[in-house]
């Protein structure tokens, strides 16, 4: 019983209790053993001077997972504020001392639950500030297992964006090389969680309107707004890429159907993807991109795209990416992006690009940053986890060539 109870335990640290597949067969992400031999494995942690020690190594080696199992223990020990973190120094106040040191510390607080921080006290406030401390523990130990799932894939250069976090971040050399703010996809039109490698970038980009948004969008007002496709500079082409005048279409008839024809808009300041595209090719069609919507990216809660990702500086990663000082800075990117062409170009650094999902990260300053369960994800994790648990088989992502 032992041996079995310190196999599930290293098991557990080192995949995660729950097979992540089970959840959403379509994930990509690394889950081998990569050059364990169990048997073996076995062997050194019996011999080891410190059991906890051995054990703790198949433990993601993360700081971030550090911080946030610390964050536990104190979340475990702690009362609602104390957990919350939205009162510094334990200051009381009645219930009519709404100073401005309390105003201050709900900021704080708001800033750190994805809530505009306004300082005022509001329904959404509210419900988070009601959030017991069980429901704050629970939250971080959905996420504490989210990290197990993917800590094999954080290693060397990455680019991962975090959907319910709306952020983004390049890590390059073991440091953070690039930050942003992101707009991901609205809970109707969720973005995926996956991994993929990064390949090019495209100046210019013209768009290939999505079915879904043909379809749910653009079909039903072009019905009753025939003028809409020359406004936005679209254009109608059949599957082979030919022309079709939209006066001889009846879009009536395509209402809640398929549409038999691919709609573009041409590359331009009113573009929907802005004058960058970053792509890295999946069976999802997401991408992250520019945006002329520059205004969404101060709302606290940024769900607004079709499941795609909208990146706030899109120029800075872009030359990160190219890596290539002597062809392309600042003045000659922008300068070939000022020539208004159409232009894909391989990128240097070809990083694996990953879209994950977190509403609990611990800051540096010890305190955590709680996000709003966008997609409703969380309770899923958690039952299973209160689950009994079940081996299953580790494999190899399907398009792992080690990450490039």
């Amino acid at each position: 019983m032992f041996t079995d109870s310190l196999i599930r335990l290293a098991y557990t640290l080192y995949f995660g209790k729950l097979d992540p597949r089970a959840l959403d067969p379509q994930r990509s992400f690394a889950r081998t053993l990569d050059g364990i031999d169990p048997v073996r494995a076995l062997a050194e942690i019996l011999r080891a001077p410190s059991l906890a020690e051995a054990v703790e190594a198949y433990a993601p080696q993360l700081p971030a997972y550090r911080d946030l199992k610390f964050a536990l223990a104190r979340c475990a020990r702690g009362s609602r504020r104390a957990a919350s973190g939205e009162l510094a120094g334990g200051a009381a106040h009645g219930p009519e001392e709404y100073d401005a040191e309390l105003e201050a510390a709900v900021e704080r607080y708001q800033r750190g639950n994805g809530l505009e921080a306004d300082g005022l006290v509001g329904r959404r406030t509210r419900a988070a500030l009601d959030a017991s401390v069980q429901a704050r523990i629970d939250q971080i130990r959905v996420n504490l297992e989210r990290m197990r799932w993917v800590a094999q894939n954080l290693k060397g250069d990455y680019l991962v964006v975090d959907i319910a976090g709306f952020h983004a971040q390049l890590t390059l050399g073991g440091r953070v090389a690039w930050s942003s703010r992101v707009v991901v996809g609205r809970p109707y039109r969720k973005t995926p969680v996956f991994r993929a490698a990064l390949r090019t970038i495209v100046l210019n980009p013209s768009w290939n309107v999505p079915p879904t948004i043909l379809e749910e969008d653009v079909v039903p007002k072009l019905v009753k707004d025939p003028g809409f496709l020359a406004r936005n500079h679209m254009r109608v082409l059949d599957f082979a890429g030919h022309a079709v005048d939209p006066a001889t279409i009846d879009w009536a008839r395509y209402v809640g159907r398929k549409l038999p024809y691919q709609i573009v808009q041409a590359a331009g300041d009113d573009n929907p993807l802005g004058r960058l595209k970053f792509l890295f090719p999946n069976p999802h069609d997401v991408y992250l991109h520019d945006t002329p919507a520059k205004a969404l990216f101060e709302e606290p809660e940024r769900a607004f795209s079709s499941s795609c990702i909208r990146v706030e500086h899109p120029l800075e990663l872009a030359l990160l990416l190219l890596d290539d000082p002597e062809r392309w800075n600042a003045e000659t990117l922008r300068a070939a992006i000022a020539i208004g062409e159409t232009r894909t170009i391989p990128v240097k650094r070809r990083v694996p690009v990953m879209l994950l999902y977190w509403t609990a990260q611990a800051r540096a300053d010890g305190t955590v940053e709680f996000h709003p369960d966008l997609y409703a994800r969380d309770a899923q994790v958690l039952k299973g986890l209160e689950a009994p648990f079940r081996f299953s088989l580790p494999r190899r992502a399907p398009d792992d060539k080690r990450h490039t």
